[in-house]
Parts: structure tokens; sequence; C-alpha cells
């Protein structure tokens, strides 16, 4: 199983937390990408590992763990989708940041990669076929007999 934490990094990067001093708490993270787990048919929440929370089965490619990672920051940015606060003492402005957010362009990655139009350099297109046509007997299988 992979461990959260290797996902923290490209999430933290995703999410803008890139100061000396992290605006997310671990715990944080991890509530974005429990959540973004809930919605990924491949993934799941595995067993604690030595006490941390793991993504199971190991994340296989690149692909599915930049999936993982816009789920992540999709769950934890879209509470705020919305507004943008920002303030002094004796003045506060929230805006309405609309259908162009950020959050709406990292739908958008996610829904080129579920639909299999971005692939990320470590995949050929001879994997991205393989796993397409086992996606879909996957699919298939699933239906009633």
């Amino acid at each position: 199983m992979s461990a959260f934490s290797d996902l923290y990094e490209p999430l933290r990067t995703c999410l803008g937390d890139v100061g000396s001093v992290a605006l997310y708490t671990t715990a944080q993270l991890d509530l974005g990408l429990a959540y973004g787990l809930l919605n990924d048919a491949t993934y799941s929440e595995g067993a604690l590992v030595g006490g941390a929370r793991a993504v199971s089965p190991d994340v296989a490619n690149k692909t599915d763990e930049l999936r993982l990672v816009l789920r992540g920051a999709i769950a934890l940015l879209s509470p705020s989708r919305n507004l943008q606060r920002y303030g002094t003492r004796t003045l506060t402005v929230t805006r309405d940041t609309g259908a162009g957010s950020y959050v709406a362009m990292l739908e958008g990655k996610l829904r080129d990669i579920v639909d299999g139009r971005f692939v990320v350099d470590s995949d050929t297109e001879w994997d991205v076929f393989l796993r397409g046509t086992a996606d879909a007997a996957a699919e298939l299988a699933s239906f009633p007999g």
C-alpha cells in the first residue's frame, strides 16, 4: 500500500501550500485524500500502515497519483471555491470567483485524466490502451447477468 504521506508534497503544491509555514495540517491533507478516495473506482483507503493512513492498492503510476492528488485538492478547496476573502482591521473584501475558479481548472484536468485525454509521460500509449480495455471489461462484468 502507498502511504498518504507519499501524496503530501504534490497535494501541497496544488493547494498553494508552499511557504515555510504549512497552511494545511497533515490531518487536513488526510481528510482531503480520504474524501477523494471515496470518489475513485480504482483505489480506496487501506488499513493503517505503521500508524499512517494508506492507499490500497499501491498507486500504480504517475497518472493515478495525479488523479488522487487532484481529487484531494478539489475536496479541500471546494468549500471555499466561490469566495475569496481578504481584509485589514478596517476593511474586509469578499469576492465571488465564479465558474472560472482554480477549482474549476482542477476539475477540468481531473476530467481529462478520467476520460483518458491526459496521460503523464510515465504511461505509454500501450499502457493506456491496456488499462482502458481492462477498465471497460471490468465495467461490463459488473452488469447484472
